[in-house]
């Protein structure tokens, strides 16, 4: 998925309703998504916050989500701390995927102070942590003793913003874009950050890859859903010259749209994975099944050689004898057969066990 930094910054603008609104109501919708209403300007704007692995994002939501009767500490702990808080200010930081809003309100000790609540949308690393105003962690969505960029994250521990050596591209001028000589989508990654490898290689469609870097940061708003180069569905704030399947008037409404499908259809291909591995294992089964049964069936075919030998062995001199095996004169071939015997038992024996194969055999065939 294409949702980088250049993303959350072509979507900040559409967030910026939310600022000065109020926080009345958290719910959640999963073990990693919340969505706040926030009352503004007399109006209910529904943020979503998902810190799922595969599904991270940040947007305006107009979609219902199923709420579990059950909240997790974690709902209860952010009703208790940022229910009634005012936003005060919603930034990115630098162009990374993170995303922090200012929030200002009374704490249960009736003192006015300033908390933050910040979104790291980070992929397997996504997380939510909630700070007050000296970004002291209150709470963490996923605790780690030292996480990704070597930074603590457990309550009462100090937030540390990641840090990284990339470049921020909305800080370089053109001039010192085309210094940097660019020579490969891979390059741009590495050297700025909050670029996805889709907006990288789009800057190569010409020679001019500086300026084609510099013009797509700052082009207009076109939220659509393309087919990628790997002919699968992806999204951006703008085309990119990639052929268009479907176009959004807001970034919110195509993130609403792309996820909730997305994260509908998993749910689906997870409930239905269990009926898919049955429905294999019977499969499976059943060819194992035909195949001994097809056996059975040639089985079944030589029963007369069952009955005819067990008729011969009791022409045997000695019935009473063990061994692996006799000579016994077909009166029906006039040739004289070689007959396989169990050494565990007597001749008579044999001839009975002979004798209970053709019976079985000949019966085998109706019900195979």
């Amino acid at each position: 998925m294409s949702f980088d930094g250049v993303m959350l910054q072509h979507l900040l603008p559409e967030l910026s309703c939310c600022k000065n609104g109020r926080i009345s109501k958290i719910t959640e919708s999963g073990d990693t998504d919340f969505i706040l209403t926030i009352r503004s300007e007399r109006k209910n704007f529904f943020l979503m916050l998902s810190f799922s692995s595969d599904f991270a994002r940040v947007h305006l939501t107009h979609k219902n989500y199923d709420a579990p009767l059950n909240p997790k500490s974690l709902t209860m702990l952010l009703r208790k701390h940022i229910e009634g808080y005012f936003i005060e200010d919603i930034q990115q930081y630098e162009s990374d995927r993170i995303l922090y809003l200012k929030l200002a309100g009374y704490n249960e000790m009736r003192d006015f102070t300033n908390k933050y609540l910040i979104c790291e949308i980070m992929g397997r690393y996504s997380n939510l942590i909630l700070t007050d105003q000296n970004f002291k962690i209150i709470e963490v969505l996923k605790k780690d003793g030292i996480g990704e960029f070597n930074r603590t994250m457990l309550p009462n521990a100090t937030y540390e913003f990641p840090t990284t050596t990339k470049k921020n591209p909305f800080l370089i001028s053109l001039e010192d874009m085309e210094a940097l000589a660019l020579s490969s989508p891979k390059e741009i990654t590495t050297t700025f950050n909050g670029v996805s490898m889709l907006l990288a290689e789009y800057c190569f469609k010409n020679d001019f890859v500086a300026e084609n870097f510099y013009t797509a940061l700052r082009l207009e708003n076109k939220p659509c859903i393309v087919l990628s180069s790997k002919e699968k569905k992806d999204f951006y704030f703008h085309p990119l010259n990639k052929e268009i399947i479907e176009t959004y008037t807001t970034l919110s409404e195509l993130l609403d749209h792309f996820y909730f499908e997305a994260d509908k259809n998993a749910k689906i291909k997870l409930k239905t994975n269990d009926v898919q591995q049955f429905i294999q294992k019977q499969i499976l089964k059943n060819e194992k099944k035909i195949t001994k049964l097809n056996q059975e069936i040639l089985n079944a075919l030589n029963a007369e050689e069952y009955k005819i030998m067990g008729e011969l062995l009791l022409s045997a001199p000695d019935l009473k004898s063990k061994t692996n095996q006799i000579a016994i004169f077909n009166y029906y071939t006039n040739e004289q057969n070689i007959i396989t015997l169990d050494p565990k038992y007597d001749i008579i024996t044999n001839s009975q066990r002979f004798y209970k194969k053709y019976q079985k055999s000949k019966s085998a065939i109706h019900y195979i």
